[in-house]
């Protein structure tokens, strides 16, 4: 696997954790037992489950959070072998929970993918698959034992139900998210445009192995960075206020440096960001946290404001 799809995988995993969290616990990178097999993500749903409303806004991610789930992230249409891989884990694995009477339960594996994989469908015998509260389109399931679905993004009806399943899609379907994504105005896109700040950062940076998808996905998002830019300032602005943050300017750009090093950041760093809005003005910092590395951040705040 080459430096690109890692990275790219990292950013689809993460939108994974953060749609399923309000119902259960995940694990990336989860290994199988009884094999090498290993799993994009795992999810356990909370026991007892929650007793608050489900958030609508989280769609076919309620769903999909319902049982025990495998889910798997493929950059392109999974060819047969990739696909009968992926059945070989689930067998792996709901083999390996018969020793965890607690967990005897039902597991899905989901595979998520843009384009369709025509020829892998066929193989195993998929067909459309939908049911009550379901998406009418976009769903395939395998003709196996285990219970393996395919969505691919590029397919599924342009509803609230499916939009952050469609932010994990490529080309003109992801250009239509991110654009229904900006127009949302509830507070719980916030997460999701952090996620996307963080991915355009990566793959903007010039030693980045860019693919054709990460040069469609920034041409896309360079559209509607600033307005993402601007909610995550005014997020972070009440965040501020809240812990009595003196200048709200600074509050949101704390929230952004804070984002790009995967971190918060110290008092010293906080003071050093004090003084450099005030040299050189928040604007010119926005550019900044979006186009340099965390290793040229980290030294930029550790060096004094009047160090040239």
């Amino acid at each position: 696997m080459t430096s690109s799809q890692v990275r790219h995988d990292s950013f689809h995993k993460a939108m994974v954790l953060q749609a399923t969290a309000p119902f259960g616990k995940g694990e990336v990178e989860h290994q199988i037992e009884r094999g090498v097999y290993f799993a994009d993500v795992w999810f356990e749903p909370a026991n007892p489950q929650p007793t608050t409303p489900v958030p609508p806004h989280l769609g076919f991610w309620s769903e999909i959070a319902r049982t025990l789930a495998l889910v798997e992230n493929c950059r392109s249409p999974p060819t047969p072998q990739r696909l009968t891989d992926i059945v070989a884990r689930t067998l792996n694995k709901e083999h390996a929970l018969r020793t965890h009477p607690d967990k005897l339960a039902p597991v899905r594996t989901w595979v998520i993918t843009h384009g369709r994989p025509t020829a892998a469908l066929e193989g195993w015998g998929a067909r459309p698959h939908t049911e009550p509260e379901w998406p009418e389109t976009g769903i395939y399931r395998l003709a196996s034992v285990v219970s393996i679905f395919v969505l691919v993004g590029r397919e599924l009806p342009e509803t609230r139900q499916t939009l952050l399943l469609r932010l994990m899609a490529g080309g003109l379907t992801l250009q239509r998210a991110l654009e229904e994504l900006k127009a949302c105005e509830e507070p719980w896109t916030l997460p999701y445009k952090d996620l996307l700040v963080r991915r355009h950062v990566m793959v903007a940076q010039p030693n980045y192995p860019r693919s054709e998808d990460d040069d469609d996905f920034l041409q896309q998002f360079a559209e509607i960075a600033d307005r993402f830019v601007t909610n995550i300032r005014q997020e972070g602005r009440q965040e501020g206020r809240q812990e009595g943050w003196k200048d709200g300017r600074q509050d949101g750009l704390r929230r952004l440096f804070g984002l790009r090093l995967q971190r918060p950041l110290t008092e010293a760093e906080v003071e050093v960001l004090h003084r450099r809005v005030a040299e050189l003005g928040p604007n010119l910092l926005d550019e900044l946290v979006l186009t340099s590395t965390a290793e040229e951040l980290d030294e930029w705040l550790a060096t004094s404001p009047d160090t040239p």
